[in-house]
């Protein structure tokens, strides 16, 4: 209730790492992920909130440079207005409306509270986006955090999956 009325709770710093079992289809997006990112300095895994919400990979972006920055750095740029937190989240189809990648339930409550506590969000459909090809995976990430969450997040990945789905049958 704190969050849905504008106070927070949290800071950043009350986030600690944590040891997770994932799904299969959620380990090879984080394999994905990882191997994207490549340095381990500019992301934090598996990330959560006392008591709260769970994060698969939290990044630091400097909006002005359009770069990440690493995690060891963000104290001595923490008052900039071009930095924005990240949250990204792995996401299996039922938080998503049937047929859409638009969010219900307690994904759709968790970008809420996420987006109260300062962070960018950007929800990565796991099934979805291992259908698609490498260089695919690629600009659905640099498009969706570089240039932050929007609508083209829906519109690119059902275009793709959906070319995909044509072209095998």
């Amino acid at each position: 209730m704190l969050l849905e009325s504008g106070s927070s709770p949290y800071s950043i710093q009350d986030l600690e790492k944590i040891e997770a079992n994932h799904s299969h289809s959620v380990f090879m997006c984080h394999t994905f992920l990882k191997n994207h990112f490549k340095d381990p300095t500019l992301y934090q895994e598996n990330m959560q909130f006392p008591s709260s919400y769970f994060i698969d990979f939290v990044l630091t972006l400097d909006k002005e440079q359009r770069k990440l920055i690493p995690t060891g750095d963000v104290q001595t740029v923490e008052g900039s207005q071009d930095i924005t937190r990240i949250a990204v989240l792995c996401c299996t189809p039922n938080a998503f409306t049937l047929g859409s990648l638009h969010p219900v339930g307690k994904l759709a409550l968790k970008m809420r509270h996420l987006k109260s506590l300062g962070f960018t969000v950007v929800a990565v459909p796991v099934n979805q986006l291992l259908m698609l090809t490498e260089a695919k995976k690629v600009e659905f990430l640099r498009e969706n955090i570089f240039n932050g969450t929007s609508s083209n997040q829906n519109s690119v990945l059902v275009n793709e999956v959906k070319q995909i789905a044509h072209h095998e049958t």
